[in-house]
């Protein structure tokens, strides 16, 4: 399991230092009921006499600027970081990731956000300068929701996303270039608004689930464009 995180962790630019083990040694006070050497700190060792697995996971130092700097300083890299871990242990046990789960990430140097529901996408512009955030919202499934299209523009570097299917077509036709169904919105009515903004001074749109998000960009120059599409619950 440390191994799978490590591989998560790194795929952030963290430094891989290994899985370290660390014993009591010569104390039968620690030891297990086999009468090997209990481990040295005691979360692991009370854990392992439940037949639990625990493991430490030592991700940065708050004293190391670089560190603070790259992972540590904001609610979204400590998410990130949380992600990996989880990443680390779904693919420890085989499991699989949410179905419809779609992502958020953030580029600093271009103020954009991208959003995608692959998995792998996710993981690759994590490692690439992005900031990742956690899921946006969920994409209903294709027999049941209303397809949501992404477009890009190679001169904005701008992604556009839209269930409006005459946009999808009239922008193809003003130098969008057409990627396709991006997932699908819920029906009106059962699922939970997604909602649209656009920043003039950046030529960008931002979707978000979260209504206060909504109204907080509306005071920072962000014009409201309503309900984009609507998140499965």
């Amino acid at each position: 399991m440390g191994n799978q995180i490590l591989a998560q962790l790194q795929k952030l630019g963290l430094t891989n230092r290994g899985v370290k083990f660390r014993w009591i040694d010569s104390d039968p006070d620690y030891n297990y009921a086999d009468g090997s050497n209990g481990d040295y700190y005691g979360i692991i060792r009370e854990a392992r006499k439940s037949n639990l697995p625990a493991i430490i996971v030592e991700h940065a130092f708050l004293d190391n600027w670089n560190d603070y700097n790259n992972y540590l300083n904001s609610d979204a890299k400590l998410q990130s970081l949380g992600i990996a871990d989880a990443r680390g242990i779904a693919n420890y046990y085989g499991l699989a990731y949410a179905e419809g789960t779609v992502y958020r990430l953030y580029y600093p140097s271009t103020l954009d956000h991208h959003y995608t529901m692959d998995a792998n996408e996710y993981q690759v512009l994590g490692s690439r300068g992005w900031i990742q955030e956690g899921i946006a919202w969920h994409s209903d499934s294709k027999e049941h929701g209303v397809p949501v299209y992404r477009l890009y523009h190679e001169d904005t570097l701008n992604h556009h996303y839209t269930m409006d299917a005459n946009e999808y077509q009239v922008l193809a036709g003003r130098g969008w270039k057409q990627e396709g169904v991006a997932w699908y919105s819920a029906p009106k009515g059962e699922g939970k608004p997604v909602y649209r903004l656009y920043h003039s001074g950046t030529l960008d749109h931002h979707y978000t689930k979260d209504a206060w998000e909504y109204q907080v960009l509306a005071g920072r120059g962000w014009t409201q464009e309503g309900i984009a599409w609507y998140s499965k619950e």
